[in-house]
């Protein structure tokens, strides 16, 4: 029964690349917005990534985390994501909606100091559709500029523990990948007194690429009127020469400049092969928690209190496109800061502690992150700020299923500070859930025969 329920995942899989992931308009720039829809396992905690490793959690994005899932027991974590934008400008303002699948990854824990993972994510993200219109030679002329498609890596990851101790340990990892997908902008010119004639240009860019990131994951425990934890994270993906090709083609149409089966070509090139010089990004991160000490008999109460945060910085400048005849995009240095706090009522399982609800065993996330975005206006960069809410769901009550459900509302506003700059105020909705097979069916055990 448990393969049924694979062979439809793995079918959505495939179908990442298929979905518009983005209706922003400054996704028109290079490969378009980076990193997928928002992830309900870290939305929550204002898209801290880096520091979450525990036994019911895939984090992809710090491969060092893999090592710290509980032996003999799996994960699978399936993530969709959407994203509700209001946008506003000069009086004139505009609504746009995308929804889709963000990721699917395995994981798989080997013993108690190794780890390794293995799926698909998104990798960036373009989508946008703009109408202006102008007049001239006597003639009303509209333009529109659309923009779509994604690109996608499959990876694998590998985590072991350097140092594994019961108040100390660290752990290394590295996820190595292929990119690939396209991504296309496109605009169009009507004469609107000739019935949508007109012409049209598309460029296209094609990502086949190989691609690496690292992690580094640091803990500490120990116990002082409570139990106390130090997590220290990073995560780094170096500056990388991406292999990429680009299409160019020129079009008109006397007829309907909307339908590709009308057109004659004016000018068309193919297979111009180059790279993507795609930046370096570091993320630091630091998180600490508290639950009170056990030996005091109160088991109803073993609440615990999280608080995390995490500093991010991409150097979105240094990166170039390089084809022939083709300019690249100009992007300034991106960075964010996070902070989130996490509450749990109780962190003894329901069939363990005297008078706990469903309710106490859900993990509560609120957070707030700022960010400076890569894309800049004519007059100053892009700036995010969003406050967030998230909780962790046990689909199982008690110590035996590693399976959670996740949820995450994330609201904020985009714009470049400036009265005629363009702004937008988005939501932002995520559902997971990771699972994981029941203490009766753990792998990699090893069995007595009597």
């Amino acid at each position: 029964m448990r393969s049924f329920l694979f062979l439809p995942l793995l079918f959505l899989s495939t179908q990442l690349h298929a979905q518009t992931f983005s209706s922003s308009p400054y996704s028109s720039a290079g490969l378009g917005e980076e990193g997928t829809l928002m992830d309900a396992q870290f939305a929550g905690l204002a898209n801290i990534k880096g520091l979450v490793a525990d036994s019911n959690a895939v984090n992809y994005n710090n491969p060092a985390t893999y090592a710290f899932l509980s032996a003999g027991q799996p994960l699978v974590s399936l993530g969709l994501g959407s994203r509700i934008s209001s946008y506003s400008m000069n009086g004139a303002t505009n609504n746009a909606t995308v929804a889709g699948l963000n990721q699917l990854v395995f994981a798989f824990p080997i013993r108690k100091s190794f780890g390794f993972s293995f799926g698909t994510n998104t990798f960036s993200r373009k989508g946008y559709n703009l109408v202006t219109s102008d007049y001239i030679y006597n003639d009303s002329v509209f333009y529109q500029y659309k923009g779509t498609g994604s690109t996608q890596r499959v990876f694998l990851g590998l985590s072991y523990k350097l140092v594994n101790t019961k108040k100390h340990q660290f752990a290394v990892g590295v996820n190595g990948g292929y990119l690939f997908g396209t991504v296309s902008n496109e605009r169009y010119a009507m004469f609107q007194s000739t019935a949508s004639s007109g012409g049209a240009d598309e460029k296209l860019i094609r990502l086949k690429s190989l691609y690496a990131d690292f992690g580094l994951y640091y803990k500490t425990r120990w116990e002082f009127k409570g139990v106390h934890q130090i997590m220290l994270s990073s995560t780094i993906a170096p500056q990388q020469d991406l292999k990429a090709s680009t299409e160019y083609g020129l079009y008109y149409s006397s007829t309907d400049i909307l339908n590709k089966t009308t057109y004659d070509t004016l000018q068309y090139s193919s297979g111009t092969n180059g790279t993507i010089r795609y930046p370096d990004n570091l993320t630091v991160g630091f998180g600490y928690t508290y639950s009170p000490d056990m030996s005091t008999g109160n088991r109803d109460r073993m609440y615990q209190l999280g608080l995390y945060t995490e500093f991010s910085k991409t150097s979105w400048s240094n990166y170039s496109e390089s084809f022939e005849n083709h300019s690249s995009p100009s992007f300034a240095d991106g960075s964010r800061f996070s902070i989130a706090f996490q509450y749990t009522p109780s962190i003894i399982p329901l069939t363990k502690a005297e008078g706990s609800t469903f309710f106490s065993s859900i993990r509560y996330r609120v957070g707030y992150y700022n960010q400076s975005l890569p894309m800049q206006s004519t007059s100053a960069q892009l700036q995010e700020q969003a406050a967030t809410l998230g909780f962790g769901i046990p689909m199982a009550n008690n110590k035996k299923n590693n399976s959670f459900l996740n949820f995450s509302v994330v609201g904020g506003m985009r714009n470049d500070g400036t009265a005629t700059g363009m702004k937008e105020q988005f939501l932002a909705v995520s559902l997971g859930v990771v699972i994981g097979p029941s203490f009766s069916d753990r792998w990699f055990r090893k069995y007595k025969l009597d």
